[in-house]
């Protein structure tokens, strides 16, 4: 089974309670990014030598109040061989409650489920592999320059034995208050993934 690292440069937060500050971010959004993500080590299948795949992400979260906030993340990866070709689908949705500790800084612990699927063909001969499984982690988002210029950070570890905790940070810039241009990096034990791409808040 290819095993890429979960990704998760765009996970949201919202604020715990209505009795702290409220959160340093808006968290109703939708994204599409272009995503990238290497091998540690080539995939050999076939007569071919694959060190990684590409494709896209989409994105969107809604926020219910000061206190709550769901998410959705789904991609879809693949690459073309001599007769044989390799894809990749990860869908990740959940929960998120921040924690808005400074001025300009949120602490978000994460829960969700992922949900990835793997296939690979030979000849139009394909097999699949699949697996669920919940995570639980902890994000951070921080204004580097206010209004401007944002920071993450976040850590996810998966419950099943079979996944790979991963890390990931990233920066945005906000032209104005509804949209970003976002870069991300994301790294597993044997895969690292790149992104760029756009989000529109409000």
């Amino acid at each position: 089974m290819l095993k890429i690292a979960l990704a998760a440069t765009s996970l949201i937060a919202v604020g715990i309670s209505d009795d702290l500050q409220a959160s340093n971010f808006g968290y109703s959004y939708i994204g599409v990014d272009l995503t990238a993500t290497e091998f540690d080590e080539p995939i050999i299948f076939g007569n071919t030598e694959y060190r990684g795949v590409i494709g896209g992400t989409l994105s969107g979260a809604y926020q219910f109040n000061d206190s709550i906030a769901i998410w959705l993340n789904s991609s879809t990866l693949s690459a073309d061989g001599d007769q044989t070709e390799i894809s990749y689908t990860e869908t990740l949705f959940g929960l998120a409650f921040p924690f808005p500790v400074a001025n300009r800084l949120d602490v978000t612990p994460l829960l969700g489920q992922a949900v990835l699927n793997a296939e690979a063909c030979y000849e139009n001969v394909c097999s699949e592999d699949g697996l669920n499984s919940l995570f639980w982690g902890v994000q951070s988002r921080a204004w580097l320059a206010l209004d401007l210029v944002e920071v993450t950070g976040t850590w996810l570890n998966p419950v099943d034995d079979e996944l790979d905790s991963s890390w990931s940070l990233g920066v945005a810039l906000w032209p104005d208050e509804h949209s970003s241009v976002r870069y991300g990096f994301s790294a597993g034990d044997e895969d690292s993934s790149y992104a760029l791409g756009y989000r529109y808040t409000w």
